[in-house]
């Protein structure tokens, strides 16, 4: 079931929003500076492990490392309690180590977590997504499975130091991969690791052309954090710069990937006008853009563009610019932009025009016919027709919306409720 969002200025941006909150998940912690993170790439040499507590040894199969023993290969892995695709990676990671244990492959996973967050995590139910998997012999606990391999924690943080943050690698479960020598072979997600792993057994991994693909995405990311930290700031213009620096000799899908980011930025920078109150700098900022814009630009600038005149108060025109974009819009965007102009509608000595609520009408009434049995799409025509005074219509259609609600939720019932208690009582008075 599809969530409202209550202001058609948050739903404008979604790819924006994606794309900052990404950039600000990933700058949660304390970053090294850009000289610091480039301390650690593909055929650096790893860094020693100084990990405080050893949880797991593998069944008794590895002792703790600190230096890695020349001839042996490691994966040194990072997750957290809290991570589901790090937990969701686990099963994967015992079957690694298991499988290649013999190959001299040890698995050293290190959470910088305290031991009493670990220790509860540890005593959580193991349940197995493969549902096939059920009625095999299983764990019983997340401690049973991950007994397979060398889980630790390093709270003090040391080992996240060394390895993620000299590594630019913002985002986990993230393991790297230590060859034979020592070196750093290769840096990604565990669940990709498989086929690099056995051709660094095999002898066969090419480190050189893999760290020339390495770097391009280490130099990527180190712009995006900056970027964050930019447009945080307010200096929309220095993050497009730092973009546009990078496309000199980029490749053409690298280049379409970094005006992706600039138009992101600049749509981003026009919200935080909205939101600041400068909704004139922001209509000639969008009015420039769409001058120029694709087909599926200017809808984007568009959606922006309703919502900037929707905040100056401009509704009339908002809801031309409305009309103009029903029929381009999904039965998801519809639904957004029709309860945020409900929403507007509904504030007590609202001022919003019969023209704003007929063009959110027929936002709903597309995404109804998109998606007939969405409960959530249903309960937003209903509350359009309801504050436009069709008592009669909106309690047929809510009606529809609790019988399709998936999962079921109160307000939808309860709106239903509300709407034939007036029924009701308006019964009563006529009579």
């Amino acid at each position: 079931m599809m969530k409202k969002i209550v202001s058609l200025s948050r739903i404008v941006l979604s790819t924006t929003i994606l794309f900052a909150g990404s950039l600000s998940v990933a700058d949660e912690k304390p970053k090294a500076d850009a000289e610091e993170a480039k301390e650690l790439t593909i055929g650096s040499v790893a860094p020693a492990l100084d990990i405080e507590h050893w949880v797991s040894d593998g069944n008794g199969q590895f002792p703790p490392v600190t230096e890695f023993e020349d001839g042996r290969i490691y994966i040194v892995e990072f997750w957290a309690t809290w991570c589901g695709p790090c937990i969701s990676s686990m099963p994967h990671i015992v079957e690694l180590q298991n499988k290649h244990a013999k190959d001299g492959v040890q698995v050293v996973s290190i959470s910088d977590e305290d031991m009493e967050t670990v220790n509860r995590f540890l005593e959580r139910k193991y349940t197995p997504r493969d549902k096939a998997a059920e009625d095999e012999d299983q764990p019983a606990t997340y401690g049973e499975l991950t007994s397979a391999y060398c889980l630790t924690s390093d709270p003090d943080g040391s080992s996240e130091t060394d390895y993620m943050r000299a590594a630019s690698q913002n985002g986990i479960p993230c393991c790297f991969l230590v060859g034979k020598t020592g070196h750093v072979e290769w840096i990604g997600h565990p669940m990709s690791v498989d086929s690099v792993l056995e051709s660094v057994i095999a002898d066969k991994w090419d480190r050189e052309s893999f760290a020339s693909e390495f770097a391009a995405s280490q130099k990527m990311d180190l712009a995006m954090s900056q970027a964050s930290r930019l447009m945080r700031s307010g200096k929309f213009d220095e993050a497009v710069t730092l973009f546009s620096d990078l496309k000199d000799g980029a490749s053409t899908e690298t280049t379409e990937q970094l005006d992706g980011f600039i138009d992101q930025i600049r749509q981003f920078q026009i919200q935080s006008m909205v939101a600041d109150g400068k909704v004139d700098e922001a209509l000639k900022m969008i009015d420039e853009k769409l001058a120029a814009a694709d087909e599926d630009g200017k809808v984007a600038l568009n959606q922006q563009k309703c919502s900037a005149l929707m905040a100056a108060g401009m509704q009339k025109e908002a809801a031309v610019v409305l009309e103009e974009l029903v029929p381009k819009l999904e039965a998801s965007q519809l639904n957004q932009v029709a309860w945020s102009v409900y929403e507007s509608a509904a504030e007590e000595d609202s001022e919003v025009p019969k023209e704003l609520v007929q063009a959110a009408l027929a936002a709903a009434k597309k995404a109804v016919k998109d998606e007939p049995n969405n409960g959530a799409i249903l309960d937003t025509l209903a509350h359009l027709f309801y504050v436009k005074g069709d008592l009669e219509r909106a309690i047929k259609i809510q009606t529809r919306a609790v019988r399709h609600q998936d999962p079921p939720m109160d307000d939808i019932t309860d709106f239903l409720k509300q709407l034939k208690k007036e029924a009701a009582e308006k019964k009563e008075d006529v009579e």
